[in-house]
């Protein structure tokens, strides 16, 4: 596994721009790069824990983390 370059690993994702550009209340998208990657490089270990399964897939164990960055706006979604 190897860090690289923000501009190299992170892929278009037409479903997150659609959600993002549908502009309709009861969708939302939460852009989570900012806990892997910083403003150059997006790290393949983070905190000690694997983040990537593939490029395109974050382990289970990285994605069990992200709570604290998902829980603002799950919670004010949910009301």
């Amino acid at each position: 596994m190897f860090d690289g370059l923000r501009s190299d690993r992170l892929l278009s994702d037409p479903l997150f721009e659609a959600a993002v550009a549908y502009k309709n209340p009861a969708v939302s998208a939460i852009d989570l790069t900012d806990a892997m990657c910083d403003a150059t490089t997006c790290w393949s270990v983070v905190g000690g824990v694997i983040v990537y399964f593939n490029q395109g897939h974050l382990t289970n164990t990285f994605a069990s983390t992200l709570w604290p960055y998902l829980q603002g706006s799950v919670l004010k979604a949910m009301v």
